[in-house]
């Protein structure tokens, strides 16, 4: 009867693992909210020196489409500077940057060749905020593994398209959540970034990312994400992710 028992476990043990794909489509389908609004302070930190910037971020997600609309409040070298980012599921994303500084007034669009560059000086590449279906990558569950206070998935993803940024990605997805809490970016499979979550914490009934950094982890550069205001599944205009919002003024 053990040898049955410890044999029914092993089976039954075997059947309910998730795989790597399983696991992917978890972190996609979780509650992310219809939309939000957040106030965040972006932090720029290299050398011991340390850059404070204000921004407001807009995002919806729908089943065909997701949008995200970023503003800097501040400093005064950024007031209105703006990324529009355009991702609908069947088509590629679109991305455009509104520089309020320079001298011609227009959103540029960012090439797909251009989306490897910094945001602005930031550890994250334009990329990073772009939108990525789970069926663009193949997935590999390695491991369980513990980072920090989260029992995770470990996710190894190789993208499908030979031209993507990065050759291969490593993500620690929290069990309990399905939140990513460290993404580890690899290029030519040297790891080159590192994103991490500090606080994990819900905001009406969703969990989500309040604290995080991404490591540059060859130039020894970090930029610092914090949540100060967070709303969810609020009524937004229609004109939110426009060409007339991102270059507008706060």
């Amino acid at each position: 009867m053990k040898l049955l028992g410890l044999l029914f476990f092993l089976w039954s043990s075997h059947c309910w693992a998730l795989t790597g794909t399983e696991v992917m489509e978890k972190v996609d389908l979780r509650n992310q909210g219809e939309n939000f609004q957040s106030l965040i302070t972006m932090k720029l930190v290299k050398r011991g020196q340390e850059e404070i910037r204000d921004l407001v971020w807009w995002s919806t997600r729908s089943a065909m489409e997701t949008k995200h609309l970023i503003k800097f409040k501040s400093p005064k070298s950024l007031l209105n500077t703006g990324l529009l980012i355009q991702a609908p599921k069947s088509s590629e994303n679109q991305i455009w940057l509104f520089l309020s500084q320079a001298k011609k007034k227009e959103p540029r669009k960012i090439a797909a060749e251009k989306r490897g560059q910094s945001f602005l000086g930031s550890q994250f590449s334009y990329v990073d905020f772009e939108e990525r279906s789970v069926a663009d990558f193949q997935h590999k569950l390695i491991e369980s593994s513990q980072f920090g206070k989260w029992d995770c998935y470990k996710v190894e993803s190789i993208p499908k398209e030979k031209s993507y940024v990065y050759s291969n990605i490593e993500t620690w997805v929290d069990k309990n959540s399905f939140v990513p809490v460290r993404i580890r970016l690899f290029i030519k499979k040297k790891a080159v970034k590192e994103f991490t979550v500090q606080q994990l914490a819900q905001e009406q009934g969703i969990w989500t990312v309040m604290k995080s950094k991404m490591e540059d982890l060859q130039k020894n550069k970090v930029t610092e994400l914090a949540i100060q205001k967070i709303k969810y599944n609020q009524i937004q205009s229609e004109d939110t992710y426009s060409f007339s919002r991102l270059t507008a003024e706060l």
